[in-house]
Order: C-alpha cells, then sequence, then structure tokens
C-alpha cells in the first residue's frame, strides 16, 4: 500500500507544504461555538442540527401572511381590536419553532410581517403603540412558558423594503415598546436587532436611541450575502468591523454582534461551485478568520435547508438539500463540530489553511486547500500530551462528502485509518484539489504529564435518559462497572445551575434516578454526571411544555 502511495507522487505533481503542531501552546484563539443554523423556509431533516452541533437556530416566522407571497390574514397570529386582542400562534409552534426544540436546539426568535388588527400593512409600523407592546408581550411570554426561548429579535432588515417600508425612526420606535413588552413579560430575556440587510449606517442612531431611552440591547446583528470567495475586506467582515466600531465608541462593551445570514452566493444555481467542494474549503477558512478577526462574534448562522421549489430566494443556498441530502460545506460543519474548543498552535504554509485543538482523548486537525491544485502535506506533531501510533482522516474532496462532486458520498466519512510514522518523521499526505481533511490523533489510553503517567479513569458506559423529550418527569438510566460516588446536576443553556443532587453511592451495573422537573420551563436542559474518581459525563434533555 506504501508503494503505490509514493507512486502516486511521482505521477502527480503536488507542491509541498509543512504544518507543524505545538499540542502545548494553547495560547491561540479557542475554537468558540459560535456557529450555527438558520431557517428560512424549510426546516431542516432529522439528526442535522444535532450533527453539525447547533445549539441555536435563528429564525423569523411570519406574523401575518400579507406578504408578497399570499394574502391569508386568517393565519394571522393576533386578531381583534386592542385592547381586546386574541392570540394563536398554532401555526408558528407547528411549523416552525416545535421542529427546531425537538430536535435539541434553542431559538433566535425573529418576526416580520405586521398583523392586520396592528397596522395597515404588512410591511408598515403599528397603528397602535400600546398594541403592538401587548402583542410582544404575549409573544414573548408564549415562547418562553411553552419552549424556555430567551433570545428575541425585533424584525427582520427593516432597511429593507421587502421586510418594512417605515422609517428608520419608526423602526426605532418599533424597537423600544417591543423590548419593553418582552422585558415585562421575560425579564431576563436577551433583546437584539436590527438585522441588517445592508445599511449598518442604522447601528449608530440605534445605540444612541438605545441610550437616549434607557433600552435593553444584547446583541446588533446583521446580514451578509453574495461576500464572493474571500475573507479578509469581505462584505461580511467590513460590516462586522463598522459595527464594532460603532459600539466601541459608545463604550458598550456588554454587547456581542450576530451574523444571521451568510452566504457566498445569494442564490446559486443548483450544482454551482457554491455547492461542490470549493466552497467547503472556503467554508473552513471562513470559520478560523472569524475566530481569529472577529472576537466579539457570538453567533454565525447559515441557512439550514434549501428551499427547494417552495421559493426562488435561496433555493439552493442551504447546507442539505429538500431531500435530507447534506453538501460539503454542510460536512465541513460536521468535522467543526467534532473538535474540541481548546485551541492549540498549528503553523501552515500559506498555500494551506489548518487549525488544531485537542482534549484529553485526542488532537484534532483540520487542513484545508482552497487552492485548484493538489498539494502535499507533512505534518509534524510536537509536544503531543499523550501517546498516539494512528490517525483517523476524514475527507471532503470531489470524490468523499460532496454531493455535488459525487453524489454517492454525501455524507461525512472516515476514509482512512494510518498507522503514525515513527517519533520525529512528518507524516506526509496528498490533499486533492478543493478539500478539507480532519486528522484525528486518539489518545492510546495514557496521559502523560510531569508528574504522573495513569488510565484516564473511565467507568461509565451508559448514561441516557428516557423518556426524551419528557414533560415533566424523565429517568436518568447509569450502567457503571465499578461503584462509584457520583453527584447529578442539571444546568440550563445559559450555564446556570438549577438542581443538585447530594451525592451518593452508586452500585456496579444498572441504575435509575428519577428527574422531575416540574415548575420549569420548556426547552433544553444538560444533565451532568460527575463521579469523585474525576470524570465527569453530560446528557443533553428537552422538556416540553
Amino acid at each position: 500500500m506504501k508503494s503505490i502511495f509514493v507512486l502516486l507522487l511521482f505521477l502527480i505533481p503536488l507542491r509541498a507544504a509543512d504544518i507543524v503542531v505545538d499540542a502545548a501552546d494553547t495560547s491561540v484563539v479557542e475554537l468558540r461555538r459560535i456557529f450555527d443554523a438558520f431557517r428560512s423556509g424549510q426546516p431542516a431533516g432529522p439528526e442535522r442540527l444535532r450533527q453539525i452541533g447547533s445549539r441555536q437556530v435563528r429564525m423569523f416566522p411570519p406574523l401575518s401572511f400579507r406578504s408578497f407571497y399570499y394574502n391569508y390574514t386568517e393565519f394571522d397570529v393576533v386578531k381583534g381590536t386592542y385592547p381586546n386582542l386574541t392570540y394563536d400562534f398554532g401555526r408558528v409552534d407547528s411549523n416552525w419553532v416545535g421542529p427546531v426544540v425537538a430536535e435539541g436546539a434553542d431559538v433566535i426568535l425573529g418576526y416580520c410581517y405586521m398583523p392586520e388588527s396592528l397596522g395597515p400593512d404588512a410591511l408598515e409600523p403599528p397603528s397602535d403603540y400600546a398594541a403592538w407592546e401587548e402583542f410582544n408581550y404575549n409573544w414573548a411570554r408564549h415562547y418562553y412558558t411553552k419552549y424556555g426561548i430567551t433570545t428575541f429579535e425585533i424584525w427582520n432588515e427593516p432597511d429593507y423594503s421587502e421586510f418594512f417600508t417605515g422609517s428608520r425612526a419608526d423602526y426605532f420606535e418599533m424597537y423600544k415598546y417591543a423590548a419593553r413588552g418582552i422585558k415585562r413579560a421575560v425579564p431576563q430575556a436577551r433583546i437584539g436587532g436590527p438585522a441588517l440587510a445592508n445599511n449598518t449606517g442604522w447601528v449608530g442612531p440605534f445605540l444612541d436611541y438605545i441610550i437616549q431611552n434607557s433600552l435593553p440591547v444584547h446583541f446588533i446583528s446583521y446580514h451578509a450575502q453574495d461576500n464572493g470567495f474571500r475573507d479578509e475586506g469581505s462584505k461580511y467582515h467590513r460590516r462586522y468591523q463598522d459595527i464594532v466600531a460603532e459600539l466601541e465608541a459608545r463604550g458598550m462593551d456588554s454587547v456581542t454582534v450576530v451574523l444571521d445570514e451568510f452566504s457566498y452566493e445569494l442564490n446559486p444555481d443548483q450544482g454551482d461551485r457554491y455547492t461542490r467542494s470549493e466552497a467547503a474549503a472556503w467554508f473552513a477558512g471562513s470559520f478560523h478568520f472569524m475566530l481569529n478577526n472577529m472576537p466579539r462574534l457570538s453567533r454565525f448562522n447559515k441557512t439550514i435547508t434549501d428551499n427547494g421549489d417552495a421559493f426562488d430566494k435561496w433555493k439552493y443556498n442551504g447546507l442539505v438539500t429538500t431531500d435530507n441530502i447534506p453538501k460539503a460545506k454542510f460536512n465541513v460543519f460536521r468535522m467543526y463540530a467534532m473538535m474540541p474548543e481548546r485551541g492549540v498552535r498549528v503553523t501552515a504554509d500559506s498555500s494551506l489553511g489548518a487549525m488544531a485543538s485537542r482534549n484529553d482523548s485526542g488532537l484534532y486537525l483540520m487542513v484545508w486547500n482552497k487552492d485548484s491544485q493538489g498539494q502535499t502535506a507533512d505534518i509534524t506533531l510536537n509536544n503531543l500530551p499523550f501517546k498516539s501510533d494512528s490517525v483517523d482522516i476524514y475527507t471532503i474532496d470531489p470524490d468523499h462528502a460532496s454531493y455535488f462532486d459525487n453524489d454517492s458520498t454525501a455524507e461525512l466519512e472516515l476514509t482512512e485509518t494510518l498507522a503514525l510514522p515513527d517519533s520525529g518523521v512528518p507524516l506526509s499526505r496528498a490533499l486533492r484539489e478543493y478539500s478539507v481533511n480532519l486528522f484525528v490523533f486518539r489518545n492510546s489510553g495514557v496521559i502523560s504529564s510531569l508528574a504522573e503517567t495513569r488510565p484516564i479513569p473511565r467507568s461509565l458506559r451508559l448514561l441516557s435518559a428516557y423518556p426524551n423529550p419528557f414533560n415533566p418527569r424523565t429517568t436518568l438510566r447509569l450502567q457503571l462497572e465499578r461503584r462509584e460516588r457520583l453527584r447529578i446536576s442539571v444546568w440550563n443553556v445559559r450555564g446556570e445551575l438549577l438542581i443538585k443532587h447530594p451525592p451518593a453511592w452508586f452500585d456496579a451495573g444498572e441504575s435509575r434516578v428519577a428527574l422531575d422537573m416540574n415548575g420549569y420551563s420548556g426547552g433544553v436542559y444538560f444533565v451532568e454526571v460527575r463521579a469523585d474518581a474525576g470524570w465527569r459525563q453530560t446528557v443533553k434533555v428537552v422538556l416540553l411544555r
């Protein structure tokens, strides 16, 4: 096998590039979990959100169907005349929010299109701001009580006439009364906007209005479509810089930035370079660029599913097709989700891009080639804190994990497992054009440190909850190899400790622990099992209301 590989190197002229990983240098930026999904039309297929580790999905369901596409006011979420308003959120629950929460993700909940009972036109501001505040109160109360949603975005693209034809001042007034209603319903709510389509010139006046009226704002959101295949100086980077400059000028250090909607092309054709492995290589580079050059970016949302024939806009823009087939760029998200957050230093020749991270069980190295020519990567590992004698390789290239390049290999796959060369000898790999490779150097079971060498303490072989989702009780099931003293606790998605069981001894074999979440809001929670021996394990659970 090795002789065949060497022969191929002579037959295919490749440029060589050195990649050096220093596993001991953790001074680099962490691989923050900021890459999430955006739902424009179609929901994601089963398991897709979990596969990319998406914790929040941004969406803006219509409050009214008096839009450019429909005129069905009977589907409005609010009806009647203020103060005698009635509410029906069932369509938004079943078609938008419910499917996402059932997949285990939280929601950034926005909206658009003014209901008939609140305003003269779907694209205009409300006629009565008291009625508008009351609607927002009931909207937030419903989605917090039923799903535990605490993040709300006020309107979608108010600077774009497809969604809003009022003035900038009209939007500011809308924000004020919406924020008041939301905060009255959910005091701990995180609120933001303006979800700008284009005009970052709104940001400075908007922040001044926020300050003058003592209003809450936790994030400034914006969109960036049609960026081209570049990062430095791109539309999404320039707009980020504009927003950060306005925040810094006012000393608003706690306000973060959210890139709601991102695309290299707004409406690509089916099977063009945006949907092939070339886009995957560029996405990997963009992840790296954002982490290192956009530190105030707290969320990055990419369209999860194509709209298919339902809408021309973003018809083929998603990470997966309407038939739930993943594209190459979806598989980059999957690779990134596999990587731990503790980044380590990696240097690479300019012809290739790379980032690396590690935990106690492995070192993960992502390498991408944005070039139209293949290259050879010579990988050197320094100061690896554990023994590893093999490496798993996951590949995205024109023949692997890229639907429109090769539709028989759409899922991310483990393409090869190699034995590592002798210590001090680089691992040499041929990388295809427009490719992304994830190298996983597994811990063979021993951690090395200056003080000691010992096995990783693992005795938990099973941790699950059934039923899950549940309401309001579920059962935690544990399978232990030996008797252990455990502490069981429950945390919310904001990292707040909610339930703490006293430490208790559990015998070897299967144990069951009843978990009662009566009195808690619906949403995603994390149950942590921590042992005195030093290990811990977490399971995600979903409480339905």
